[in-house]
């Protein structure tokens, strides 16, 4: 499970694990930036823990099945100093991303 997370070509949010569909964003993002081609393996989450593998094409075509991994313990709480522009909504974004539980502002 971990393996298939680790070889994907690239790793996608998704609305519904189901029926997994880019947003045009991410589209460009893989095919303009990563450079991904039709049939390579992508890894889509939907943000709580589920995931599933599918293969990069027209639309994305589910090959594995939704796997759902249990949260880590202990719960993950990061201190992140408040930084000018938008630099402190993209460390809260990247945070989210990695599944930190609790994210306190600091004014340091």
């Amino acid at each position: 499970m971990q393996r298939e997370l680790r070889e994907a070509a690239a790793h996608v949010f998704v609305a519904d694990l189901a029926a997994p569909a880019l947003a045009p964003d991410d589209r460009h993002h893989l095919e303009r930036v990563l450079r991904l081609r039709a049939g390579e393996d992508v890894t889509v989450s939907d943000g709580a823990g589920r995931w599933r593998r599918c293969r990069f094409g027209d639309a994305l075509e589910p090959v594995g099945d939704i796997h759902d991994d249990e949260r880590p313990m202990p719960a993950v709480t990061i201190a992140v100093a408040l930084a000018k522009g938008e630099r402190f909504d993209w460390a809260v974004q990247k945070l989210t991303e990695l599944g930190v539980d609790r994210i306190v502002p600091m004014d340091a």
